[in-house]
């Protein structure tokens, strides 16, 4: 049985004695984890896309290194800090987005 990554955030989230940290963004935020050092999805698809460019125009997929993001952004849920009672440093909230 196939269990969806929002029923496992949901629940976790619920049970948890301890805040969660993620490193993917849609994993943040209220009833979710608190945050972190994440990755985009949007920006793992664009890199993916631009692989199938290549392929799609006849470069062999052997030839072709992987492709990943070089950085992840900070990025913060409001109400699970809040939640948490947790407070991000000074110096990574001037480099933080935060949601919710």
């Amino acid at each position: 049985k196939h269990v969806g990554a929002q029923t496992v955030l949901d629940w976790t989230s619920a049970n948890t004695p301890l805040p969660l940290f993620a490193f993917w963004d849609f994993a943040v935020g209220p009833g979710k984890a608190v945050g972190g050092l994440v990755l985009f999805g949007k920006e793992q698809g664009v890199l993916a896309g631009r692989l199938a460019d290549l392929i799609l125009h006849g470069a062999q997929p052997s030839t072709l290194a992987p492709i990943t993001a070089k950085n992840g952004r900070y990025l913060y849920s409001q109400n699970e800090l809040k939640r948490w009672k947790l407070e991000v440093p000074t110096f990574i909230r001037y480099q933080s987005d935060f949601i919710n």
